[in-house]
């Protein structure tokens, strides 16, 4: 992540805009699909209405962390640090953002 982007509050779209990926620590727990399901029906009630939290996956790294892919699960090196952020805090929140996406730009059966 550069230094423009460094203490700021941004968008999804501004981080995919500039080329930036999302991964998450490799320690954090597994998903509940109930805690997903949940946070999908807030979302769709409410928006989302608290931020995530992220670092610079490269601090991640060199703080000795290990950080994956947040859709393939695959260990980051720190070559490819540059491309990505990490969620700190919010990963139940951007996987039910992420099922919402889906279920809203997916083709319907009847297609």
């Amino acid at each position: 992540m550069t230094e423009e982007l460094a203490l700021q509050v941004l968008t999804l779209a501004v981080l995919a805009s500039k080329g930036i990926k999302i991964a998450r620590l490799s320690g954090n727990r597994k998903f509940d699909e109930k805690v997903v399901k949940s946070k999908m029906k807030s979302m769709k009630k409410n928006g989302m209405l608290v931020p995530a939290i992220i670092v610079d996956a490269k601090e991640a790294i060199k703080a000795g962390l290990e950080i994956v892919d947040f859709g393939t699960g695959e260990i980051i090196s720190a070559a490819d640090a540059e491309y990505y952020v990490v969620l700190v805090d919010a990963n139940h929140r951007y996987q039910a953002h992420l099922n919402l996406c889906l279920l809203y730009t997916s083709p319907s059966p009847r297609d």
